[in-house]
């Protein structure tokens, strides 16, 4: 299993701690599960999208290609999604394993990369890359790497070995 997972928009993307990956991109499902039948088709589709990611991080994620409407309604529940998340608190490895998120599957597969719990500021940590992601804030990606995200510390460098630093990062298709 890997220890890192991506988030994509577009032509651009992070990398995140796959444990604080899954619980943001649960949360980010239950803020839009709360929308109901009120939600528009294609957030629904992303919602279900997200939902397998949340549980089987390997996946990754994306946000597509999308209008500015749609940001402006992601970021809109980003920002409940994170209000939550502060609510809530560090998750523990037993809550965790009982947040089902899709089938039998928990959030980040009942795991945690740091022990006993994730920790809410690694979560957050996701989020923040999440929103620099969608609203355009995300610096431009360091020479030697891709922003990595859910360590806590805010954005570090996931270098990149020489060979492939020459590659599209984040290329569709």
């Amino acid at each position: 299993m890997s220890k890192a997972t991506t988030f994509t928009f577009g032509q651009r993307g992070f990398w995140a701690l796959d444990d604080a990956f899954g619980v943001w991109l649960a949360y980010l499902v239950e803020e839009i599960a709360k929308r109901g039948a009120a939600c528009e088709p294609w957030l629904a589709t992303q919602a279900e999208q997200w939902r397998g990611a949340a549980a089987i991080t390997e996946l990754g994620a994306d946000a597509g290609e999308s209008t500015d409407e749609r940001v402006g309604e992601l970021l809109a529940i980003a920002v409940a999604a994170r209000q939550r998340a502060v609510q809530v608190g560090d998750i523990p490895v037993e809550s965790l394993r009982e947040w089902i998120i899709v089938d039998d599957l928990p959030v980040a597969g009942g795991f945690s990369r740091t022990g006993d719990r994730v920790e809410v500021s690694r979560v957050l940590d996701v989020a923040a890359g999440f929103v620099a992601l969608l609203d355009g804030s995300l610096a431009p990606d360091p020479p030697t790497g891709a922003w990595l995200f859910g360590t806590g510390k805010g954005p570090q460098v996931m270098g990149y070995r020489p060979e492939f630093r020459t590659r599209p990062r984040f290329e569709r298709g």
